[in-house]
């Protein structure tokens, strides 16, 4: 294909790496975190040949190491897969039965979910490899891939099945007897469209990711969907450890060191959101005042009650306005004396305060 579309050519050739001799082995295995790492070699076609029209005879031997985190309290599976790509012109996925009776998936995009139904089918390839009905994928000539931002699932109305990633945009719910989840990892190709940019001075090189590329994604089985997103965004934008010298002193005025009379808690939160439909789309200082400006964003098709709750020791907001997208204020909001905001966000909506 090319930088915008999958196109398999006429003779194409879909390999599995199912029954590949893998090399298994466990490298953490602590009261905080256990890890195992899986690596293996994937023969894949080496190119396309003759115009285009069919892949390679010859095969080109990918290196893949996966390291699969199980962290003490987390529902989350979280997974970083290396590949060491030789093969051009190629696809590479990893894909997910889910075995569940479901024929949407929904996938966040931004600032909104969008739900978009299984593949419309197919002719089946047959692989190399042998499986049985359930746990082969369907191989589809016309696949129908999209977009998704930091996660993708799907859900039968009991449980459910996401993936979360950081930077992993395409996707397929595919239409097979497990109803696989496919997240492209690798689109190797050296060229933009199939029509303008053909020409050899137009051509993308670079396009066809040989070397070495890492991957981050998480697996998040669940029955509450709420808790499953909040683990997403959690994995997608994980909290990060600075040591930096009295930044609150810049960041926050009137702010003062507090004096703690007692230990600190073992866990807290400088601000707190409730409900999990709504999530934190932004915090940063205002662009002219020296105040902080939250931004939330309801994922839900309903309108809510939202409330903003801060909590930075030594220091409660006073005042609070809700503004618009250039912070520009738009009425007062009344603070509580524990310094919860309490706001009413439309659905799919977007809500920015400010407070000082």
């Amino acid at each position: 294909g090319d930088g915008y579309f999958h196109h398999p050519p006429a003779e194409n050739r879909i390999l599995l790496s199912i029954g590949n001799r893998a090399e298994i082995s466990i490298i953490r295995d602590t009261p905080l975190e256990a890890a195992i790492e899986i690596r293996q070699i994937f023969e894949v076609p080496a190119e396309l040949e003759n115009n285009r029209t069919l892949r390679s005879r010859h095969n080109a031997a990918c290196e893949i190491r996966s390291v699969l985190t199980l962290t003490a309290g987390s529902s989350r599976l979280d997974i970083r897969t290396s590949i060491i790509n030789r093969a051009k012109d190629h696809r590479m996925r990893v894909l997910f039965p889910t075995n569940l009776a479901v024929n949407n998936a929904v996938s966040e995009q931004p600032f909104d979910e969008v739900s978009r139904p299984v593949t419309a089918g197919g002719k089946e390839i047959n692989s190399h490899q042998p499986f049985d009905d359930v746990s082969r994928p369907a191989c589809v000539l016309g696949t129908e891939i999209h977009a998704q931002q930091s996660y993708v699932d799907v859900n039968d109305g009991k449980v459910g099945f996401m993936i979360a990633n950081t930077g992993i945009y395409e996707y397929e719910l595919m239409r097979d007897s497990g109803r696989t989840l496919a997240l492209t990892l690798l689109r190797c190709t050296d060229r933009l469209d199939r029509g303008t940019f053909i020409d050899s001075e137009y051509l993308i090189p670079q396009g066809q990711c040989l070397g070495e590329y890492t991957f981050d994604y998480s697996v998040i089985p669940y029955c509450d969907r709420s808790s499953a997103r909040k683990q997403a965004y959690a994995f997608a934008f994980p909290l990060r450890t600075v040591l930096h010298r009295e930044p609150e002193l810049s960041a926050l005025p009137g702010f003062e060191q507090p004096v703690l009379s007692q230990s600190v808690p073992e866990s807290g939160s400088f601000l707190e959101i409730m409900p999990d439909s709504v999530v934190v789309s932004a915090i940063k200082k205002n662009e002219d005042r020296e105040t902080l400006v939250v931004r939330l964003l309801n994922i839900s098709d309903e309108a809510v009650d939202a409330t903003l709750r801060i909590a930075i020791p030594g220091w409660k907001p006073s005042h609070a306005w809700e503004t618009n997208l250039n912070e520009e204020r738009i009425s007062p909001l009344s603070p509580a004396p524990d310094g919860c905001v309490s706001v009413k966000i439309r659905p799919r909506g977007l809500f920015t305060i400010e407070v000082s």
